[in-house]
């Protein structure tokens, strides 16, 4: 599925979801300001931000809850332009860490055709950040990536629900995309 980020100013169409609505708040937190982001200081000052903002908003949340609300096309949008530093980029980082997923900046142009944007200076910085602590945070079941590990444990449920499993929907469903997953991220299970 193709999801993207934009600045709401730029991205405003039927495919916008608000990153607010979307997760339901930006948490005790407050997004620091440009001034701050060009300060000597500022790479603690984004690293205390995922911090603050991954204990107080997305560790909370299932990420296949928010997973769900997405569809095809879907634009995770917030007032922050492109260059300035956002939840959504948080967000992204996230979806992107739990499910494979490869989101791209976008705008939408004068004559409706999207463009992708490269990202800025701090997206790689808080998706490397917040891998830490999700990696620090949840049982990796010995994969290396996030995703694998995610899809693991969800098949773990699948095959505690006997529901699911009269059904005929099993835990190797899941096990092999957890395997798929790790083959496409990451670099294979690693050994216990």
């Amino acid at each position: 599925m193709k999801v993207y980020t934009g600045s709401i100013q730029n991205c405003n169409n039927e495919n916008s979801i608000s990153v607010y609505k979307l997760i339901d708040s930006c948490g005790n937190t407050t997004i620091p300001s440009q001034d701050m982001m060009n300060s000597e200081d500022y790479l603690e000052i984004v690293r205390s931000f995922v911090g603050q903002y991954y204990n107080s908003v997305l560790r909370a949340i299932n990420p296949s809850e928010v997973f769900i609300q997405l569809s095809e096309g879907s634009i995770l949008v917030s007032p922050e332009e492109p260059e300035e530093f956002s939840c959504r980029q948080l967000i992204a980082a996230w979806l992107e860490l739990y499910y494979g997923l490869e989101i791209r900046e976008v705008t939408i142009l004068e004559n409706g055709k999207m463009k992708t944007l490269p990202r800025n200076v701090y997206y790689q910085m808080c998706k490397s950040i917040l891998e830490e602590m999700i990696k620090e945070d949840i049982d990796m079941n010995g994969y290396t990536s996030i995703a694998a590990a995610y899809a693991y444990e969800r098949a773990k449920k699948v095959a505690q629900n006997d529901a699911l499993n009269e059904m005929g929907i099993s835990e190797i469903v899941y096990v092999r995309l957890a395997e798929a997953l790790e083959k496409k991220l990451g670099s294979g299970r690693q050994k216990k």
